[in-house]
């Protein structure tokens, strides 16, 4: 097995982790809050998570031409 189809197993397995307790969370927190509440804080914290990203990396993350900078 090579480096890379371990890093990608990994990867798999990080995402389903998070996706699964994210959905415990969602459960428990439903009780709490109403949707849309529940809605606008996800929307929040999402976007306090991928500022620092966006900032350092520019807006379009997919692209070879600005993500040079985020090698450095």
């Amino acid at each position: 097995m090579n480096k890379n189809h371990l890093r990608g197993s990994l990867c798999c397995v990080l995402a389903a982790r998070i996706w699964g307790v994210a959905f415990v969370a969602q459960a428990a927190g439903m009780d709490h809050v109403g949707p849309f509440t529940f809605l606008g804080l996800r929307c929040w914290l999402a976007a306090a998570v991928l500022a620092p990203i966006r900032s350092r990396c520019g807006l379009f993350l997919l692209c070879p031409v600005t993500t040079a900078q985020c090698e450095a």
